[in-house]
């Protein structure tokens, strides 16, 4: 993987530097209290595809986010209406705590300091993919942008994180209807989403 330095803390400059110079053009405030206070998008998410073939596709205005400094964990900013869509899924048992899905998972995202809310939730599978569409700048001086593109990042590349065994991150629902990525080897690193 190209670029996989670590990104500056600064929020602004983060965006920036992740989408390959091209600088953010506006700020938007997220009224949840369960979300990190700041969030640097990734882009438009697409779908999420889990290892056992389910693919979850998303509406108009769901995000893929992570937070700007280390652990850099993954989150889904998701609308009103796919939060209520996701609210009718059934739980057939009582559910886990995000914390103690996230330790069973394992991985960087597991052992790092940064602890996940204190809740229940519904593991839903093994994340196999992320899409994810968004314009990037130039990579290299030499090299058009190639403007807005979808994206897909398979989680549990070894090669791509050499820091971690490739062990790919749950994805887990609570009764609000917010998806949560438990655990996982990846990070987010200049290049993009590592791991």
């Amino acid at each position: 993987m190209a670029g996989g330095e670590r990104l500056p803390k600064d929020p602004i400059q983060n965006y920036t530097d992740a989408h390959w110079g091209l600088a953010p053009t506006k700020k938007i405030t997220i009224d949840d209290d369960l979300l990190p206070e700041h969030l640097v998008e990734i882009g438009k998410l697409l779908s999420i595809k889990l290892l056992r073939g389910q693919n979850i596709e998303f509406g108009p205005r769901c995000r893929l986010a992570y937070t700007p400094s280390a652990p850099t964990r993954l989150y889904c900013v998701l609308s009103k209406v796919t939060k209520r869509r996701l609210q009718q899924t059934p739980w057939n048992h009582e559910g886990v705590n995000l914390r103690d899905l996230a330790k069973h998972i394992g991985g960087y995202q597991a052992t790092h300091r940064m602890p996940y809310p204190n809740l229940q939730v519904l593991p839903l599978g093994i994340v196999h993919n992320a899409l994810y569409r968004t314009e990037k700048g130039k990579y290299l001086p030499d090299i058009p942008s190639d403007g807005r593109s979808a994206y897909i990042h398979k989680h549990g590349d070894v090669e791509e994180a050499p820091w971690g065994d490739g062990i790919r991150p749950a994805l887990a629902l609570d009764a609000l209807g917010n998806l949560w990525f438990a655990g996982g080897d990846y990070r987010v690193l200049r290049g993009g989403i590592s791991g």
